[in-house]
Parts: structure tokens; C-alpha cells; sequence
């Protein structure tokens, strides 16, 4: 939500206001009703009694207005949510009945608070809104995700509400059509405290607290990453994005048939992936010797007792018991490399030969690999020792 009310601040200067913060209609009507694109006008002044109205080809929005600028405004703001939908769909349900969008200037409106959402039936929905020169634009974009994923759902026949990390992901997309840098907020965001566990994400409820900008955060990658699996935007993603959308959380039998059964590592590679791949930089070169001494070594869990560190040739001999942790630090070496200190990047190389050896079972491979992967690291350290001493 805070990404996306910064993104939204954005839209701020649009706003004209005249004296007691009423839009001002007077000095732009001539030039607004000229380019203005509303069904009703057919070149002339509407009757004050007409509303102005734009509804797109594609959008299962229409948006209303007594005032002509005021409803170019909002379509503006609509036309921002719409492309976030056909981004994330691949296109824009026209629904039987289109959610309307009332603006409305301060005068207008009789009720309390910025928003009223009204049913005229039970998926016929009106959401109306206060146009203040302090417009909630993030709640807004908040309450627009949310109708549309319910109207979406009614439309399809969906069991159950929508998956709340569903509707996170598309306020993220929606940030992200009004500012560019909210993909990049969004990443660093989880920098420092990593994604949620996709079975957390899954499991997302608005009723269940916690941080609202990492979980908005971890939907958002988690969308992503999941879109990578299928191989981008294809008929595959997007009908499993509306299996997601109107089935819940999927099970893991359910992942593991479209992913296989080691969709968990092949899913953290894909997340940390698009998260790294909107960070610049890179660790320095401390970071990434840390790195490199710990993924040169398996920690085997043991209940009760401290983790049990297996290195070199017990790595192969021992491949079998242990081909879970290789499995794991193969996918977390690729998602470490684009992020590695180039200085450490061979050494990173190496131990993932190294580790693809051993989950093949080829022992020859595996002791050429390990002693490549042991030289690499100490040319590494080497190289380190010497830029740093450079550096001082």
C-alpha cells in the first residue's frame, strides 16, 4: 500500500482546484469539450442534467461525472488500473454489467469518508468517490483491485473470495503502470528480510496482519517468478493465474504436476531472479567470500542437535542421504550469481558444477569439479586481498 500511495502522488498536480478546493470547470471547458472523447456530447453542451462518461473498448470499468474535467481525471486514473489488468490477465474482462466509477466533487457528495460502494444487485457494483484535494489515491487503486477480483470471480464462478495475494500483486502492477521505480522500491524492500514462503503467500489473508509492504512485495515476485515456470506471458500462465484466481491456494501435488516434484528450489530460483534482476550492483567483496564459504559446504540438519557441516569428497559419498541440501544449493547458487562480486564469480561457477556432479552421480566429474572449485576460491581470495589492499 505504501508503494502504492507514493506511485500515486504522482497524479497530484493533475488535480485544478478553485477557490474552497471545488474543481475549477471555467478556464479549460472550451478546450476540454473540444478534444473530449465522451459518447454524449455529439459537439455540443450536454443538457446539466446529463452525466459525461468514457468507457474504453476493453474495460469492464465505465466512468461517470456531472463534471467534464473531473471525468477526465478519473478515466486517467481508471486507464492506469485497466492496463495493470491487462498486464497481469493478458486482457480485460468486459463484464456483463461494467463496475462504475462515480467521480464526484465535494459539493456532490452526501456521505462520509472518501469512497461509498454501493450493489444495485450483487455483483452490480458502484463505487463512488470524493474528489478532495486529499484524494486517497492508493486506497483507491486498493478498492479497485479488490472489485474487479470480485466481480472477476462472480463472473467465472469461483468458489470462494479471491486469493488476497492475488489482489497485492495487481495493486503492485498497478503501482508499477504509474511509476517505474516501484518494481525496483519493491525489491529492495526485500533485500535485507527475503520473500515470504510461497506457502505463506498463498495463505495471505487481509484479516491476518503482519507487514502489508512485504507481503504486497512477495505476492508481487511470487507472480513473476511463477509467470518465469510457464515461460512468460503464454496461454499456459494465463490459464493457471485463473485457476489461482478462482481455486485458492493450489496444493502441493497440484504444483508439483505442472512443476515437478522440485518446484520448490526451481520457484526460489525463479523469485530471487526477478528480484535481484531489479537491483543494481553487486555484494562487495566480503559478502560474497561469506557467500562462497558457506555454499562450499552442506549444513545437514539434525533435530535437536547443532547442524552437522559436510565438505569434499563426504559431499559424494554421502550424496544419496543428502540429495535434498544439493538440490537446494544448486538453486541457491543460481539465484547468488548475478548478484556475486565478479571477483568470486568463477569460484561461484565451479561449486555449482561441482554440486550438479554429485546430484548426477558422477564421481569423476565431481573430483574434477571440486579441485577447479577449490582453486577458483583461493585465486578469489587472492585477487580479494589484493583489490582491497588497493582500496585503502
Amino acid at each position: 500500500m505504501k508503494i502504492l500511495l507514493a506511485a500515486g502522488l504522482i497524479f497530484a498536480s493533475a488535480l485544478s482546484f478553485a477557490r474552497g478546493g471545488e474543481f475549477s470547470l471555467e478556464k479549460r471547458l472550451d478546450e476540454e469539450i473540444a478534444k473530449s472523447s465522451a459518447k454524449n456530447l455529439d459537439g455540443k453542451l450536454p443538457e446539466t442534467d446529463k452525466l459525461f462518461y468514457s468507457e474504453s473498448s476493453k474495460s469492464a470499468f465505465i466512468v461517470f461525472s456531472k463534471n467534464l474535467e473531473l471525468r477526465n481525471f478519473g478515466f486517467t486514473l481508471v486507464g492506469k488500473a485497466e492496463q495493470a489488468v491487462e498486464e497481469m490477465f493478458g486482457s480485460v474482462e468486459k463484464f456483463k454489467t461494467p463496475i462504475e466509477i462515480h467521480f464526484l466533487s465535494e459539493s456532490e457528495a452526501d456521505f462520509k469518508g472518501d469512497f461509498l460502494e454501493t450493489s444495485r444487485f450483487r455483483f452490480d457494483i458502484v463505487l463512488s468517490v470524493k474528489c478532495s484535494k486529499n484524494l486517497p489515491l492508493g486506497e483507491f487503486y486498493a478498492r479497485l483491485a479488490n472489485i474487479y477480483l470480485r466481480v472477476y470471480a462472480a463472473e467465472f464462478g469461483g468458489e470462494k473470495s479471491h486469493p488476497y495475494w492475488i489482489e497485492l500483486a495487481l495493486r503492485a502492477m498497478i503501482a508499477r503502470q504509474i511509476a517505474e521505480f516501484a518494481p525496483i522500491e519493491l525489491a529492495r524492500s526485500l533485500k535485507s528480510t527475503g520473500a515470504d514462503k510461497i506457502t505463506d503467500v498463498f495463505n495471505y489473508s487481509p484479516k491476518s496482519g503482519g507487514d502489508i509492504l512485504k507481503m504486497e512485495a512477495s505476492s508481487y515476485f511470487s507472480l513473476l517468478a511463477l509467470r518465469s515456470l510457464c515461460g512468460g506471458n503464454s496461454k499456459v500462465w494465463f490459464e493457471m493465474l485463473k485457476y489461482f484466481t478462482l481455486s485458492g491456494a493450489p496444493s502441493s501435488d497440484y504444483l508439483a504436476s505442472r512443476f515437478g516434484a522440485n518446484y520448490g528450489d526451481k520457484f526460489l530460483t525463479a523469485l530471487y531472479g526477478e528480484i535481484y534482476a531489479r537491483l543494481s550492483g553487486v555484494k562487495d567483496l566480503k559478502a560474497s567470500d561469506s557467500d562462497a564459504s558457506y555454499f562450499f559446504t552442506i549444513q545437514k540438519m539434525r533435530k535437536g542437535e547443532p547442524a552437522e557441516i559436510i565438505a569434499g569428497e563426504d559431499i559424494f559419498a554421502r550424496r544419496d542421504e543428502i540429495k535434498r541440501e544439493i538440490s537446494k544449493r544448486i538453486a541457491e547458487i543460481k539465484v547468488e550469481l548475478p548478484w556475486t562480486n565478479p571477483i568470486y564469480f568463477n569460484a561461484m561457477v565451479a561449486m555449482g558444477r561441482m554440486y550438479d556432479s554429485a546430484f548426477e552421480g558422477d564421481e569423476g566429474a565431481f573430483k574434477s569439479n571440486l579441485l577447479d572449485a577449490i582453486s577458483e576460491l583461493k585465486k578469489a581470495r587472492s585477487l580479494s586481498q589484493r583489490a582491497s589492499e588497493l582500496l585503502k
